[in-house]
């Protein structure tokens, strides 16, 4: 299994490295963070990282894991986030991790709630040991 420090750091580097999906936020990328992160204020445009729990695969061969990647925008439309949520997936989308990793990546629907819209990323990694 991988250490959930270890995922999140790995995740976040990929994305802050990333210049389409930093200059998307408006060139800094100071709001990719983890979704546990508990500070004063949250701008948007936002970008959120939470790591699932790890489930050993029955036979003990192998693991899931799930990763979400939230993004959040105040624009008046969904054009922006559906931008940052299309950069976020072709970034991580049919890769494969040091040979026995292979990861997929689904989109969930956009969400309104007041003037803030939000999509979801979903990341399934399945590993061998």
């Amino acid at each position: 299994m991988i250490n959930h420090n270890t995922i999140h750091e790995f995740i976040i580097a990929k994305l802050k490295a990333d210049t389409t999906l930093v200059n998307l936020l408006g060139g800094v990328d100071t709001e990719i963070r983890e979704a546990d992160w508990y500070g004063r204020d949250f701008s948007y445009p936002g970008v959120r990282v939470k790591v699932g729990p790890q489930t050993v695969l029955e036979g003990g061969c192998g693991f899931n894991l799930e990763v979400r990647i939230i993004s959040f925008t105040s624009d008046s439309n969904d054009q922006a986030l559906h931008d940052l949520s299309y950069e976020i997936s072709e970034l991580f989308d049919n890769k494969t991790y040091s040979n026995r990793k292979t990861l997929n990546v689904s989109m969930s629907q956009s969400t309104k709630d007041g003037n803030i819209w939000q999509q979801t990323v979903q990341l399934s990694l399945q590993g061998n040991r």
